[in-house]
This record gives structure tokens, C-alpha cells and sequence, in this order.
């Protein structure tokens, strides 16, 4: 019993999912030893401290990948965005184009009704994409947030805890 590693079965207690009797059985020591050490020491509140450094952290770099990824797909949608406004502006200047069968380009003074067509559709395809980021409503992605928090909880600590 004295060579007993009382330090390493603590932090094996407070760091793992594992209980006194499981710890009393691996080290070859008396349940009642461990269940004293554990009692004196506080171990079971340590481990809740620890749980609960451990999920906020979790919390945490959880909340940065969320942002991080929102911030990259609005980059996306915007860069998207200035690129269709840019084609939109070259079809714009197009509409009073008129091309023959020899590539000749010409002025004309009625509007071609198929590039309209195409250029409102750009135009509403362009309003969609921007619109795309306000679909869901904060109260929605907050829901969506706290559940998927609720969830890295459970299965960090080994529970509904």
C-alpha cells in the first residue's frame, strides 16, 4: 500500500470517466482508500471544474469555427456578388448592340427583348445571392447554435450533465 501513486490516481479520476471502484480494481488498492483520498481531496469537484474548463473551451473554439466559417461563406457571396455586377455592367452596355453574322458590332436604337430578358434575370439571380446570408432569422441560428453546444456538452462530459 505504500508505493500506492495517490497523485496519479487522481488526475486519472479527474480526467477520465472513471470511478472509484474501477480506479480501486486497476491500482490494486481498497475502494474505502480511494473513496477517502477522493473525499478529502475534493476530487469530485475537481473533475467538475475541469468538465467545465473543458466545455467552455469547447464552447469556444466551437463559436470561432461557426464565425469563421459564416465570415468566409458571406466573403464568398460577396466576391460572387461584385463579379455578377461586374458581367451585369457588360450585358447593360450590350442591350443596344446588335452583332451580324461577321462579328461586325453596331448601335441600334431598339433594345434586343432576349438580352433584357437575360439581364433582369441576371439582375434577380444577383438579388438572390445577397439575400442568401438573411435566411434564417438570429433567433433560428441562435437555436441552431445552442443545440449544436448542447450537443459537443453531452458528449464531452458523457451525459446530459
Amino acid at each position: 500500500m505504500a508505493n500506492v501513486d495517490w497523485i496519479k490516481i487522481k488526475n486519472e479520476y479527474i480526467n477520465t470517466q472513471t470511478s472509484y471502484r474501477k480506479l480501486a480494481d486497476k491500482y490494486n488498492v481498497s475502494q474505502q482508500s480511494v473513496s477517502r483520498h477522493g473525499k478529502e481531496e475534493s476530487w469530485p469537484k475537481l473533475k467538475k471544474e475541469r468538465l467545465s474548463k473543458t466545455c467552455a473551451k469547447v464552447e469556444q473554439k466551437t463559436a470561432e469555427k461557426i464565425v469563421n466559417a459564416e465570415v468566409n461563406r458571406i466573403t464568398t457571396l460577396l466576391e460572387l456578388s461584385d463579379e455578377a455586377q461586374k458581367q451585369i455592367a457588360v450585358g447593360l452596355g450590350q442591350l443596344c448592340k446588335y452583332v451580324d453574322m461577321f462579328g461586325n458590332v453596331s448601335e441600334c436604337d431598339v433594345i434586343d427583348a432576349n438580352k433584357l430578358r437575360k439581364f433582369v434575370a441576371s439582375i434577380k439571380d444577383l438579388k438572390d445571392i445577397i439575400s442568401l446570408g438573411e435566411g434564417l432569422s438570429m433567433s433560428e441560428e441562435e437555436k441552431k447554435q445552442a443545440n449544436l453546444l448542447r450537443a459537443i456538452k453531452k458528449a464531452v462530459t458523457g451525459g446530459d450533465k
